[in-house]
Formats: C-alpha cells, structure tokens, sequence
C-alpha cells in the first residue's frame, strides 16, 4: 500500500478540529433562554404571551405612571449611570422591571393622556407580550400599546430581549454572538442590528459639528484629509465606492462621506460645508485639491505631502496624512468583520463607525440617549 495522501489527511484534520470558544461574559446568558434554540428565557416558545417573564408584579398596574416622575432620567443620568452586565440583567427579572428601565430612560412614554376623553390612562393587565397596556376609564375605555409611537413600536419581539440586544449591540459583540444569547433568529438580529445603524445615522444628522477652525489658542486647528476606495470584491476599481475622509488630528474626530467623483466640484462644497473657516487642512497631492488655500478667498491654510517623495516630511515632521489614514484602516477592519457588508448598507455602516468614534465611552448610554432624540415620546 503506497503513502497515505497528504492533502486528504489535512483536509480531515481542518475538519476535526474543535470550534472556537465562545466570547466569555461574566456570567453566561443560558438564563435568559432556557436553550440556544428558538425558545424564551424561562423555556417558553419565542412567538408567545409574555415571553420568558415571571408573573407580573402587581405593583404598577392601575398606575398612571410606570414610575414616579422623580425617577425620570435626562441624556447626562444617563450616561452616568453607567450599567454593567451584572448591574442591568436584575432589573429585568420581570415585565415590570423592564417597563420601569425603559420609562426611566424616555424610551418608551411614562403616562399617557385619551386624544377622545382627555381623562389619563391607567396600566392594565393584559395576556399580550409586554404584559400591561393603557387603558382610559369609562366609559371611554379605549386602548393603547405600552410601545406606540416608540423606537419598539412596530416589534413583536419581547421589550427584555431588545434591551440586551441593544446593550451587547452597544459593546461592539459579533452579531451572531449576540443572537446566541438572546435567543433570535437571524432576521430579527440583522434587522434590529440595521435598525440600531438607522438610529447612528439620524444621530449624526442632528449631531455632527463640522472640523477645524481655531483652537483656544487662536491657532488653526489641523485637519488631515484624502479620498479613499473601498472595494466590494475582486475587480475593477469601480466596482465599489468613493469616500471622502477627514479627521481632526488632536481630537480624533472624524468625518467620512460617500462620493461619486473625486473631483474639484464634489470636494470643494464638502470642506466648505464640513470645515470651519481657519482650518489647516494637509491633504495628498490629488489634483482636486490644487489651489484648496485660494477657496472662499483664502478662508483656508492648506499644505501638501507628496507620498511620492515621503510619507512624512523629515523637514517637517508634522506634514503628512498619517491620522487620517489610521483612521481609515480601523474603519476597514470593522467592515471586514461584518462580512464585508452590501453596497446597499454601506452608508449606514459608515455611519455606525463615525458614531462610535464620536460618542464617549458609555456606548450603552449613547445609544439610548440617541433613541431617545429620534423618537421622542
């Protein structure tokens, strides 16, 4: 009998090799679903009543407020109170528990007022899935969901896994880590990971402040900035999309917008949209930005570093474009570990990485502060 054949002994042993572990918690999150399959924290079936709860406490029903108006949060408690794992999974044993978490924090309404009767609801017990809905007194008696007009409003998954959904979302866990271990399926953890990205977008609307400018010293503030290509597969060059970067060099902050051209008229309203007048802008030597210091007559410092010549200047160690560049690479590397993402939700992962970079520490709170201004209630 001849040798045995190399290639097929490898290729057995690539086979038999054990999985990789699992990202370590604290404490595993086997508690709040009774299996890794399709079933609720207590054991019950993922579509039903009251999913994975206990009882409902008493306490709140008949209420017209979930909580007491003393126990309201605004955006700066909440980003102080910021919640371990260990500290949030306890106040979520129940469904008033979770009701109480998210009126605290203006996610979902804490009252609600009758448009017909003007008479204040109260909470009433119920068989669906959040456990208690609005109800006016008679002989009105009319209804409303605890979710109506919030981010949850039009989701039929149960308010204690959205939360963790939202809190492992906010640490920046794998995708499919996240939907072991809150027990969903692969729709819903795609669509809820594209609804948060939403969210990050509208934020950045209403929150970004343009670059540059002046420090408090009266001098220029350096931005650094180039065009760059993101691919969607092997190729042609145009087979993806132009992006636009730039980043204060101090500060970190970061500007990326998607660009069909990378010529002088897309970039000239850019900077003057997105840099204050007085910036000192360093960019490549890409024709487009030729005469960028003559824009607005002069509002702008603008210097040059021909990589063709040096990445960094010896003479000048502060001209080059090395921060912006950085910053790029990190942003590649979180899309490649999201699978490369689709030329259809490119922006929106875009836009997820320009607001983690510009949000502090406390993700968690960020991201619910930032639900909060989207969809007030």
């Amino acid at each position: 009998m001849g040798a045995p054949n190399l290639r097929v002994i490898l290729i057995f042993l690539s086979f038999s090799l054990p999985p990789p572990p699992r990202p370590f918690l604290p404490f595993s999150l086997i508690g709040m679903h009774a299996s890794r399959g399709r079933v609720g924290w207590d054991g019950g079936a993922e579509n039903s009543p009251n999913l994975g709860y206990k009882m409902a406490a008493p306490a709140i029903r008949h209420r017209i407020e979930i909580v007491p108006a003393n126990r309201l949060m605004n955006a700066a408690q909440v980003l102080q109170q910021n919640l371990t794992l260990l500290e949030l999974v306890p106040q979520l044993v129940n469904i008033e528990g979770c009701l109480q978490f998210l009126a605290e924090r203006a996610l979902i309404g804490n009252s609600w007022t009758c448009d017909v009767c003007q008479e204040r609801g109260r909470l009433q017990a119920t068989e669906a899935i959040d456990g208690f809905v609005w109800r006016c007194p008679p002989p009105c008696r009319r209804r409303k969901s605890i979710r109506q007009g919030s981010f949850f409003s039009k989701s039929h998954l149960d308010l204690k896994k959205i939360i963790m959904f939202i809190y492992l979302w906010a640490a920046d866990l794998p995708l499919k880590f996240i939907q072991a271990e809150v027990g969903c399926d692969d729709k819903t953890a795609t669509n809820w990971a594209n609804f948060l990205r939403d969210v990050c977008s509208e934020a950045i609307i209403v929150n970004m402040r343009p670059l540059g400018g002046f420090d408090d010293d009266g001098n220029p503030i350096i931005v650094e900035s180039k065009f760059f290509h993101r691919k969607y597969h092997r190729g042609a060059i145009r087979d993806g999309h132009w992006v636009f970067g730039a980043v204060e060099r101090e500060s970190g902050r970061f500007l990326m917008r998607i660009v069909e051209q990378r010529n002088r008229a897309t970039l000239e309203p850019i900077i003057q949209q997105w840099c204050l007048p007085g910036t000192h802008i360093i960019s490549d030597g890409w024709a487009a930005y030729r005469d960028l210091e003559n824009l607005n007559n002069g509002v702008y410092l603008h210097d040059v570093v021909v990589h063709e010549d040096n990445f960094v200047d010896p003479d000048l160690p502060w001209l080059h474009t090395n921060t912006v560049e950085g910053k790029w690479m990190h942003a590649k590397r979180k899309l490649r570990r999201q699978c490369g993402t689709t030329r259809d939700l490119f922006p929106t992962y875009l836009d997820e990485f320009l607001w983690r970079n510009d949000v502090g520490p406390n993700k968690v709170g960020e991201i619910m502060n930032a639900i909060r201004q989207i969809y007030p209630v």
